[in-house]
């Protein structure tokens, strides 16, 4: 009885552990965040092309981060969304209001 309780535990456990979880707002930031440091290095390798896809992917994930949850951080949401707009600008790249669906 102890061997099943052992073991039920330990898979009970191992569920727990590596089910997957639904992204929260902080990692929405997170993961924006990210590309909007990969479009910045593209940027500076004069990869414009790429940049210009890394910082659309990343506008894309603040404004999905901005309307799933409207009072979160809203000051730094707005403030990344704004460096975003000015670099793809930069690059004369339009934004569009609405987010363009990625790619797969």
């Amino acid at each position: 009885m102890k061997r099943f309780s052992f073991l039920a535990s330990l898979l009970l456990a191992a569920c727990v552990v590596l089910s997957p979880r639904a992204a929260g707002p902080d990692d929405q930031f997170i993961q924006a965040y990210i590309q909007i440091t990969q479009a910045d290095n593209l940027a500076k390798s004069a990869q414009n092309s790429s940049a210009a896809e890394k910082y659309q992917d990343a506008l894309n994930t603040l404004k999905a981060l901005k309307s799933g949850n409207p009072g979160w951080k809203t000051g730094v949401i707005d403030f990344r969304i704004d460096y975003v707009t000015k670099k793809l600008k930069a690059l004369n790249i339009s934004t569009p209001d609405t987010p363009i669906a990625p790619k797969p």
